[in-house]
């Protein structure tokens, strides 16, 4: 394969940087309300040349756009689940609450905190119990499936032991009042 010479590696970057240059003056232009015939006269360019760098920033401003707001629905998110669980624990917490109210929130809890396992699975922060195998361990005869346990289980039993532990509080008010 034949080394580039010197001087065509140069004139690639100056092509670039003009072709920026001649982007950021279309742009420009285009922001100040001017067509592309025009834009192609004043820049003394051809007008597809004017239609490809559009396309380019149109394409480019686009992916840009997209990714600024899915971060920015991310966090929205993220402080909204924040607020409904600080309003949950809240009421969960408060002994002037009803207990139904109390039992209602702490479901509502469970349900946010799968939610939250379920989004943090999907982008990869939490290992995913479907997809999760177990682990071999050689006791030197033969071989032993041992299936660990995922964090998504252990999450589920401590979940299901605080519903079972707020049942029984609820069940002690109710003989307490009779």
């Amino acid at each position: 394969m034949p080394q580039k010479k010197p001087t065509q590696t140069i004139q690639k970057r100056r092509d670039t940087i003009l072709k920026e240059k001649r982007r950021e003056s279309v742009l420009r232009l285009h922001q100040a309300g001017y067509t592309q015939q025009k834009i192609a006269n004043q820049l003394s360019v051809d007008i597809r040349t004017i239609k490809r760098d559009m396309y380019f920033l149109r394409e480019y401003h686009a992916k840009e756009y997209v990714n600024v707001k899915g971060m920015e629905r991310a966090a929205e998110y993220a402080e909204e689940q924040r607020s409904r669980k600080r309003m949950l624990h809240t009421i969960a917490i408060d002994s002037k609450n009803k207990q139904q109210d109390r039992i209602r929130a702490l479901e509502a809890l469970g349900r946010e905190e799968d939610r939250g396992i379920k989004r943090d699975q999907i982008v990869g922060l939490l290992p995913n119990p479907q997809l999760e195998g177990g682990f071999q361990i050689n006791t030197g005869g033969g071989q032993v499936q041992v299936q660990q346990q995922s964090v998504f289980q252990l999450i589920q039993a401590n979940r299901q032991e605080h519903l079972a532990q707020a049942k029984v509080i609820d069940v002690n008010a109710k003989t307490k009042k009779k």
